[in-house]
């Protein structure tokens, strides 16, 4: 009798403790701060603390979301787009939210995110790569990047997940930000757990993950050449292409539509071309007439390409391509 009730006692003192220590889990719990690395944490804890009053303080209050991948953050310079927009009258003043791997089915959980009012507009990209029948196991997609960008009912209608990997992460719901946020806090205990040995811990900065990245050439990237691994991880045919309305990023792209229908805001798709070696050596015959059909369906709008010399890998503007990209972002933008 008496080591039943000890153990009843020990299981409520580990609930009490666990609900404790949950807040500490939290994307803004200081254990995170401390151990965050990927733009998805970076950019949705942005996204928190974002102060609306600043952001709306021009007279029209509108707000130009983009929203997207790397991609997406490498080719806009959030500052130099604004300046743009001051310069040509436009109502409109951006905010920017890139980030790796952040294709429309993980983009549409930031556009949830966003405080949306009449008038805004939201502007996400896309590419061919996006739409392939396994993509999330060809983004070696980390299922927690998947439940913090769903709500659990959106994580059931991930086909690509079987049945027992949703099952399992279903788990990361119950409660939500202990789970989903666990890897950064688990990385900000370790650095102080090491304090005595690296130090009194200093709280890391977004650097690029909020900005764009500057490299002129990838360090690993020689110009005008694809390693071999490369072409044959990433050439897409049409036996890979897949735009069917069950697709990870397809659905994204659906879930973004309806969220700006519902805040009577306008949705813009987008293509930022990668470059003409990674568009000859990876597509393959077909798809570019494919993607080319496909965003004609989709009402999307095609960015010139910068020559390949504006890019610092096959797919990423360097600071050149990130200019001109830019300049016709402000234009698109500047005739809303």
């Amino acid at each position: 009798m008496i080591a039943v009730r000890l153990v009843r006692v020990l299981l409520v003192i580990t609930l009490l403790l666990f609900i404790a220590v949950t807040p500490a889990f939290a994307l803004d719990g200081w254990l995170a701060d401390h151990g965050r690395e990927h733009g998805l944490s970076w950019n949705l804890l942005r996204l928190q603390e974002l102060d609306q009053d600043a952001l709306r303080a021009h007279p029209s209050g509108r707000v130009a979301w983009l929203v997207g991948p790397s991609i997406l953050r490498d080719a806009i310079d959030e500052e130099a787009l604004n300046a743009q927009l001051i310069e040509r009258g436009s109502e409109l003043r951006a905010f920017k939210v890139g980030t790796d791997r952040g294709a429309p089915g993980i983009a549409a959980g930031l556009v949830a995110e966003l405080p949306l009012r009449e008038g805004d507009v939201v502007v996400s990209s896309m590419s061919a790569s996006n739409f392939r029948k396994d993509w999330l196991a060809f983004a070696d997609m980390p299922t927690r990047f998947v439940t913090q960008t769903s709500t659990l009912g959106e994580l059931w209608d991930t086909r690509e997940l079987t049945v027992g990997e949703r099952l399992e992460a279903s788990v990361n719901y119950f409660p939500h930000t202990y789970w989903s946020f666990r890897e950064e806090t688990q990385a900000g205990a370790t650095v102080w757990l090491t304090i005595p040995w690296d130090g009194w811990p200093v709280r890391p900065e977004a650097r690029f993950h909020t900005r764009f990245r500057q490299w002129e050439t990838h360090p690993a990237f020689t110009r005008g050449k694809l390693k071999k691994g490369v072409v044959r991880k990433r050439r897409q045919t049409l036996n890979t292409w897949d735009k069917s309305p069950s697709q990870f990023n397809r659905r994204g792209i659906d879930r973004m539509q309806r969220r700006c229908e519902q805040a009577d805001v306008d949705y813009i798709l987008v293509d930022f071309p990668t470059t003409e070696l990674m568009a000859r050596k990876l597509t393959g015959t077909g798809v570019h007439e494919a993607w080319a059909e496909f965003k004609q369906e989709l009402g999307a709008v095609t960015f010139e390409r910068p020559p390949d010399e504006h890019f610092y890998d096959y797919m990423h503007t360097n600071a050149k391509g990130r200019a001109s990209h830019t300049t016709a972002m402000a234009e698109l933008l500047g005739e809303r």
